[in-house]
């Protein structure tokens, strides 16, 4: 069995035995993202569980707080400013004016967000609405804390945030449930405490992520019920259940006690106890540790959240379910000893001088937490900057209860063996090695488990195949998390300068070297393009991946090109100009020419020395993915090219949001582009945008007919018409009109779909059937708005998704198929009678990528080329590109032009230099 593992910021490929089985610790499976996040809280708020409605509990003008889980950890989601909007509108139809209400971030033992953080977390209006009524819970300001005594029976510690004993209501929006364990610190009795309170459930046992039996879920209904006794004070809470890292799957309102029971119950219903992950017990498990986890962030920051947190952490159910007493557990991590001293000042504290003395969880969190939980320095440092509590440090350790069951650790290629030698653990120098050494302790027949994990790249998309329909592949589906670690690896790749300040004959050198790759794998790539879009193998093959190839040749070129300017300027100065990469540049590419899109954005993003994250189509991944593992195998150093497959409105939109992208590239619908212009307004991020054309494709009546007709052939069926240049609209003069219209019939008719492996195939599948549910539903608006179908087109057999070619002729310019993008073999017919009319049609539309004109009097060509709204005019041809040559759009075809010395101005900026000759 191959095994691609995760392996801290980057990945590992392993060999495992073929008797290995394979667990995945998805959380919690079943459970989809909500379409309406917004419709499932006001529902909840409508019905909600264990109380009345909120204007039921509140009198009109009450003094009403909203308390909210803070973002530390990105995997909470969008619930806060949602749910925030949802509550103010409730209490303002029950008569309780905003002013009557605050806000508050509430996570137990927090710091001090800055205004811009708590406008990422809620959004920058209610930051900018509630001013200094929206803050954050301070748990060393005594002034600010209330202690509510003990609870009885269990003799707990409540304190608690002033501002809910001072108001007449709190709401609580907690962040999520994922298997037992709900993010933040579960309840408004703890979110709004102090660490005196919570400390009780901050045990090796109390952070459990057991879905059954765990003591955590009475503790807290223990603390809320005496909070409300001795307030007087009713808590309201909102819960959600996650879908996957990011998503919300359900919406619960009412009581603490009844949302939690309503949450457990719905993981219930989708989660089995971990016994039931498997019917066996395992000798061994295998992991790959990746830099993020669902139960740990930064984790490459410090050995501890590498090897104990990510790594035994996540492990730790399992391990308990299925694990043999004496189990070995191999991880694969670089764990390299790097120390975030900013953000994790205690850590390196606890590694020198705790773990050298013990590695008992027990030990360390009665001699240790409440002396690190009193130190100003951690403290002040944790409160005022993005840093962790000191008491992390120790609670990072709570999985070390494992080793209890387990015999040994192994820890596969790391970076320092050092490092985990320091805990105790072994090291091999692979994975296949660490099993090896596992066998001596086991047998060579032991039972050996590959831990998956979900938020690694690991929820699978089905690829179908166009042309049979049948699955053609499971490829992992990226979320944000997984942009996340690929965002830092780019980063971390610029950073270290390993790629932008090569010298540029050198980026050259390997830049040559992937393109002679290209060329070498050209018959797998082609195949894989064909495969996956459905496009005739003869243009995948002939055209596009050497296109591809081209691309990079061409940008090795410019890598030594990239020149400033000296600038005359009045005075005693001299000025000078640099050319300098963004950094880390967000590619989205479309499906319609997968490997060609990536060369033309990767290529000369490379050569300008940036780092780049790209997000393939979901529809066509495999030659963009086989892309990256050819540049692995150029030399490009790791983190400079890192591929994301991944849907666009999670994996995309994770992309452009980042604010470590610097800059981002999409080719697409226009639809998306302005979408993504939107998003990437939230932090000014530059964008260039390749998007949909309506070309119109212009003959005259002195043209060459037969060079016409074979133009606008290929102008719209070539590629399938899936080309966002492709010459959709024939625009003839009227005495040209039957002639030619006759040739391109002749044409037409002879042009049947078929097998897109067979190398005389011209005519391919469409991408999916829902391209082909839209491109058959224009076809039909053609016919219902009163074209004439020359060619009626229409789907070809009842298997793969083919559509025969659609000619349409008396086409008004305003009808649907005259102004839209259809993206499939429909081509319609328009004439003019005057060259004004003519220019008006054409340029009648949203669009302006491409035109052509076909006619001999070339003065008349070159005339008409300036008055056409287009970012390329052909004369006398169509759809010739070269990569010398400038591509792209005017009006909402997009702006920045690929492509040629143009392409190098897209990926770098220019920056003035003064020097003062004095």
């Amino acid at each position: 069995m191959i095994a691609t593992l995760p392996y801290g910021p980057a990945t590992l490929t392993a060999t495992l035995p073929d008797r290995a089985a394979v667990l995945s610790n998805e959380e919690p499976p079943g459970l989809g993202p909500l379409d309406d996040l917004d419709g499932a809280v006001r529902a909840a708020l409508a019905e909600p569980a264990g109380l009345p409605r909120l204007g039921e509990l509140v009198r009109p003008r009450a003094a009403v707080l909203i308390a909210f889980d803070d973002g530390t950890v990105p995997s909470y989601g969008p619930i806060r400013g949602v749910a925030i909007r949802a509550v103010l509108d409730e209490l303002g139809a029950a008569g309780v004016p905003r002013a009557h209400v605050r806000l508050i971030c509430a996570n137990a033992l927090h710091r001090m967000f800055t205004p811009e953080e708590l406008g990422r977390l809620v959004g920058e209006d209610l930051v900018r609405e509630f001013g200094p009524r929206l803050g954050c819970h301070d748990a060393e300001d005594r002034a600010n804390l209330v202690d509510l005594g003990t609870t009885s029976p269990g003799g707990y510690p409540v304190e608690v945030h002033r501002a809910v004993v001072e108001s007449d209501l709190t709401v609580y929006v907690n962040a999520r449930y994922f298997r037992g364990f709900s993010g933040g610190w579960k309840s408004v009795c703890v979110g709004l405490s102090t660490y005196r309170s919570i400390k009780i459930h901050h045990t090796p046992d109390g952070m459990s992520m057991s879905l059954h039996g765990n003591r955590m879920h009475a503790l807290l209904d223990e603390m809320g019920r005496h909070l409300e006794a001795r307030t007087g004070r009713r808590v309201f809470k909102i819960d959600t259940v996650a879908a996957g890292p990011l998503g919300t799957a359900r919406v619960f309102a009412g009581s603490v006690e009844a949302t939690r029971r309503a949450a457990l119950a719905t993981l219930g219903t989708v989660l089995p106890p971990r016994r039931g992950l498997a019917h066996q017990q395992f000798d061994v498990f295998v992991y790959g540790v990746p830099d993020w986890s669902p139960y740990a962030i930064w984790s490459t920051t410090n050995p501890i959240l590498t090897l104990v947190s990510s790594g035994l952490g996540y492990l730790g159910g399992v391990i308990e379910a299925l694990g043999r007493p004496g189990c070995t557990v191999i991880m694969a991590t670089p764990a390299p000893d790097r120390w975030d001293t900013a953000r994790h000042p205690a850590y390196r504290e606890v590694w020198e001088r705790v773990l050298p003395v013990t590695r008992d969880p027990y030990r360390i969190m009665h001699e240790h937490a409440d002396a690190f939980a009193a130190r100003p320095d951690y403290v002040e440092q944790y409160r005022h900057a993005f840093a962790f509590h000191p008491v992390h440090a120790i609670m990072a350790l709570y999985p070390l209860k494992r080793l209890a069951r387990v015999g040994r650790v192994i820890v596969a290629a790391p970076e320092d063996p050092r490092v985990p030698r320091h805990l105790g653990f072994e090291v091999a120098a692979s994975v296949e090695e660490a099993i090896r050494q596992a066998e001596t302790t086991h047998g060579r027949d032991c039972a050996i488990a590959y831990v998956k994990q979900s938020t690694t790249g690991e929820t699978p998309c089905e690829g179908a195949t166009p042309a049979t329909e049948e699955v053609l592949a499971e490829v992992a589906e990226a979320d944000a998390p997984d942009v996340d670690r690929a965002v830092r690896a780019a980063r971390r790749a610029f950073a270290d300068a390993a790629w932008s300040r090569m010298a540029a004959r050198e980026r050259a050198k390997l830049l040559w070297k992937v393109g002679d790759l290209i060329l070498q794998n050209a018959d797998e790539l082609a195949r894989l393009e064909t495969q996956d879009n459905g496009k005739p193998i003869f243009e995948s093959r002939q055209v596009d991946i050497p296109a591809a190839a081209e691309t990079f040749y061409y940008y090795a070129g410019w890598c030594t090109k990239i020149e400033g300017a000296t600038i005359p300027v009045p005075g005693d100065f001299f000025n000078y100009t640099l050319r300098e990469p963004y950094g880390v540049c967000g590619i989205i590419t479309p499906w319609n020419f997968p490997l060609l899109m990536v060369a033309w954005k990767v290529a000369p993003a490379l050569a300008c020395g940036n780092t780049v994250v790209v997000k393939v189509a979901e529809e066509t991944p495999l030659s963009g993915l086989r892309l990256g593992q050819l540049c692995q195998e150029a030399g490009l150093p790791d983190g400079v090219v890192n591929i994301v497959p991944g849907f666009g409105e999670t994996a995309g939109r994770a992309l452009v949001a980042h604010p470590a992208v610097d800059k981002i590239s999409f080719t697409g619908s226009t639809a998306v582009g302005k979408e993504i212009m939107r998003t990437a307004a939230d932090t000014l991020k530059k964008v260039s945008l390749e998007l949909g054309g309506k070309s119109p494709n212009i003959v005259f009546a002195d043209a060459d007919l037969d060079a016409a007709a074979k133009g606008a052939f290929n102008g719209i069926f070539y590629g399938k018409g899936e080309v966002c240049a492709a010459g959709s609209r024939l625009l003839v003069e009227r005495g040209a009109h039957d002639a030619l219209l006759d040739r391109l019939v002749d044409r037409a008719k002879k042009l049947e779909p078929g097998d897109p492996l067979n190398p005389k195939t011209r005519l391919g599948a469409l991408v999916s059937k829902a391209q082909l549910e839209r491109v058959l539903g224009y076809i039909e608006a053609g016919v219902r708005e009163g074209a004439r179908p020359v060619l009626a087109g229409g789907r070809a057999g009842d298997r793969g998704y083919f559509v025969k070619p659609a000619i349409f002729d008396q086409v008004g310019p305003d009808m649907t198929i005259a102004q839209e993008e259809i993206f499939g073999p429909v081509l319609s017919t328009l004439t003019f009678d005057d060259v004004d009319q003519l220019v008006e049609v054409a340029n009648g539309t949203i669009y302006g990528l491409a035109a052509a004109v076909w006619t001999r009097d070339v003065g008349k060509a070159h005339r008409l080329a300036r008055r056409l709204q287009a970012g390329t005019v052909w004369i006398n041809a169509y759809n010739i590109l070269a990569p010398e040559s400038p591509f792209g759009g005017y009006k909402q075809s997009g702006y920045g032009r690929e492509l040629g010395r143009h392409g190098i101005d897209l990926y770098t900026q220019v920056k003035s230099v003064w020097v003062s000759l004095d």
